[in-house]
């Protein structure tokens, strides 16, 4: 069997599953099924040949810059939906990642992948290593799960600009799921968000609907081993991990990431002493949020505040702040700075020992549980 990109992670998520869970309530903002949305996408052209002219030069620069901005902000409709974003780029990733021609590179072998086709324009290895990374792709493009960086046919990965796919499955199979997770990823935000809301809530509805509605998955933390081929195949990886509502540390906290980028919020997957989670920001100040510890299914049916845009303090009392890290993208980790997860702000550290009761997008307030039981407005 063909070893999948994504497959050099799974060593690290299996590691990744120390993700002990702990405790309490309820909620306001609605979760379940979402209304059957259409599938609507945008397209950018591909930047053409070789220009004749010194203008035709200016223009191709100014399109491909315009392109670059553009690439990687919220897609949304009129009625204030996010629609799917195939071009997602966390600022915290840009900000070390600065290479455009890499982020290019990426955008276009996802264009190419939703058509389905075998290869896709890339500046440079550089550039074809960044788009194909097994980490770059779980947590930016989850169908890459599907695609391997070598064939067995003998040709090159990459060659005079070009990047070659190759498919683990057949493409008509490929295409029909990326098109069913594109359908679900604007189903699930649907039914979370809407345009008009504040990052604040964003996070936090996110954070619920994925305590609502996913489970942990404690055969691949706990016994992993036992598990098929096919199995692994079926459970591993951001996208398995969306379209199961199931899986360990390292999908779930990338799952939670991945959904925040789709709806404009700057997110990225954070890793210490073996257990994963989310690191965010939003209205300028960075979080910790711990999607897994926050699941109904693992706490008791109710939804704890006490994993929830938490200071790199608060992280560092179950997971030493000094052995924080980032995996994105593998192949290039030394070039991140990862002192920023030092940076968490401890503004929102009053709701350790909470749990969620509602929360009114209209009033401005969120309700919930102190330690004592009592019940507490929070005026944001």
């Amino acid at each position: 069997m063909k070893k999948r990109i994504i497959s050099a992670v799974i060593a690290v998520m299996v590691l990744c599953s120390g993700c002990g869970i702990g405790k309490q309530n309820s909620i306001d903002i609605e979760s379940g099924s979402a209304e059957e949305s259409t599938d609507v996408t945008e397209e950018t052209e591909d930047v053409g040949a070789e220009p004749e002219d010194e203008s035709a030069s200016t223009d191709s620069v100014n399109e491909s810059e315009e392109k670059s901005e553009t690439r990687g902000e919220p897609i949304t409709d009129p009625e204030g939906h996010y629609l799917f974003n195939p071009y997602l780029k966390p600022k915290m990733l840009a900000d070390y990642y600065t290479q455009e021609e890499w982020w290019d590179a990426l955008y276009n072998l996802c264009d190419a992948l939703r058509k389905g086709e075998d290869t896709f324009e890339c500046s440079s290895p550089e550039a074809y290593d960044f788009a194909t990374d097994a980490a770059v792709l779980g947590n930016l493009f989850p169908m890459g799960y599907f695609i391997s960086r070598n064939g067995n046919d003998g040709t090159v990965p990459y060659e005079n600009g070009v990047g070659r796919i190759y498919y683990d499955i057949p493409k008509e199979e490929f295409i029909k799921k990326e098109q069913d997770f594109e359908k679900d990823v604007e189903d699930i935000l649907k039914v979370c968000v809407r345009t008009d809301f504040s990052e604040f809530e964003k996070t936090l509805a996110i954070f619920k609907y994925i305590s609502d509605n996913f489970t942990y998955n404690h055969t691949m933390a706990d016994d992993p081993d036992s598990l098929s081929m096919e199995e692994v195949d079926q459970l591993y990886g951001t996208y398995n991990c969306l379209r199961n509502r199931s899986g360990i540390c390292a999908h779930i906290g990338t799952v939670y990431g991945y959904l925040l980028n789709q709806c404009g919020v700057d997110a990225i997957t954070c890793e210490g002493s073996g257990h994963n989670w989310t690191f965010l920001k939003i209205d300028g100040e960075y979080y910790h949020s711990d999607a897994t510890w926050g699941l109904k299914s693992e706490m008791g049916g109710s939804l704890l505040l006490d994993y929830f845009l938490m200071s790199a303090e608060r992280r560092d009392e179950t997971h030493p702040i000094d052995k924080f890290e980032t995996f994105i993208p593998m192949s290039r980790n030394e070039n991140f700075d990862n002192s920023i997860f030092k940076k968490a702000s401890n503004k929102f550290d009053f709701f350790k020992y909470t749990s969620y009761v509602s929360m009114d997008v209209e009033k401005n307030v969120l309700t919930y549980l102190d330690g004592h039981g009592d019940t507490i407005e929070y005026k944001y």
